[in-house]
């Protein structure tokens, strides 16, 4: 439970300092950049990410008053469709004809 700092939902998880897991995808310069943007656009309600299929830059909007994700880009159901057809490459051919 988060106790009342006079701070915004979203401001008071953001200065909660958590040790921060090893993430491979994050760790090279594309991820190192992403890190840098998301403390600059932080306060705007912007989120970049990496995604781990591709290390496609995913952003979100977050309400900063809430915390949750108002709207992502590209999509979710988009990464899943790109990541179904990059794993089926190939297998979308019937080859016993």
């Amino acid at each position: 439970m988060l106790r009342d700092s006079g701070l915004p939902p979203v401001e008071q998880l953001m200065a909660i300092e958590a040790p921060v897991p090893f993430d491979p995808i994050m760790s090279g310069p594309l991820g190192d950049q992403v890190t840098v943007m998301n403390d600059v656009m932080r306060q705007y309600g912007l989120r970049f990410e990496l995604s781990e299929f591709d290390s496609r830059v995913i952003t979100q909007v977050i309400d900063r008053e809430t915390g949750d994700v108002v709207r992502q880009i590209p999509a979710e159901e988009m990464l899943t469709i790109a990541q179904a057809f990059a794993e089926n490459q190939g297998r979308l051919l019937d080859d016993s004809a």
